[in-house]
């Protein structure tokens, strides 16, 4: 009996998917600076680290109701904060070995004071996104992050002064064909901004049930997606502040 090579494909696909690991951000570059991020192997204490912590080194369930898809984990305090100026980019050193592709996301909350007392839940207001692009060599967001290992947010100029939970978000469509087989990796770092020009904050989404199994961008066949039906609608709203 011989395999079909879609089967086999799909097979070793699931196999990889199965013993591999994900990833997490390694470090953060912030104006000229490096921060540690969160490794989930590590210690359960991580000083200086300004990802908040999680300790499973995979996607969030479900992701359609509860608090872990806000941070991947508790929600609880990281160690320290960064200094950020409004307007700059902000880089993210990832340590990823999957390829899952897919959208990468950035959001901001307002902590409204210490973020170490604020547990995340929002709102949330999406300030990046990317998600196929056929014009670029390698069209899926998650997968040009992944042959670089970095990644880039631009923290909005218009921004008031003062604290902010940053949110960082790889969505991985490898099973989406599937209801409920979406992957969202989502980590979160505490900010505190600096000359912004205190511009009006939008109205933002509440991530704790803002994505649904049945959403256009979240239930999807990836290899209907090419460069000649390149359509596809990246979840979670539009951006709605921008450099």
């Amino acid at each position: 009996m011989h395999l079909s090579s879609a089967f086999l494909a799909f097979g070793l696909a699931a196999l990889a998917d199965s013993v591999s690991a994900h990833g997490y951000i390694k470090s953060y570059v912030i104006d000229g600076k490096t921060y540690p991020g969160w490794n989930p192997y590590g210690p359960a204490s991580q000083p200086g680290t300004i990802n908040r912590p999680f300790y499973q080194n995979g996607p969030p369930t479900p992701f359609d109701s509860g608090t872990a898809i806000i941070c991947n984990g508790d929600n609880k305090a990281a160690s320290a904060s960064a200094t950020v100026t409004a307007g700059s980019t902000i880089t993210l050193n990832w340590d990823w070995n999957s390829v899952h592709p897919g959208p990468v996301m950035g959001y901001l909350a307002k902590c409204n004071g210490p973020c170490s007392s604020f547990f995340g839940d929002g709102p949330w207001v999406k300030i990046s996104e990317a998600g196929y692009d056929p014009s670029q060599s390698v069209p899926w967001a998650e997968e040009r992050l992944h042959n670089s290992g970095t990644w880039q947010h631009k923290i909005p100029k218009s921004l008031a002064n003062g604290e902010y939970l940053f949110r960082s978000e790889i969505l991985g469509l490898h099973a989406a064909g599937n209801s409920g087989g979406a992957q969202f990796y989502p980590a979160c770092a505490h900010l505190v901004v600096t000359g912004g020009t205190g511009g009006t904050w939008p109205n933002g989404i509440k991530i704790s049930g803002a994505y649904q199994k049945s959403d256009p961008g979240i239930l999807v066949q990836l290899y209907q997606v090419t460069p000649s039906t390149p359509t596809y609608k990246i979840p979670g709203g539009p951006v709605l502040l921008s450099a």
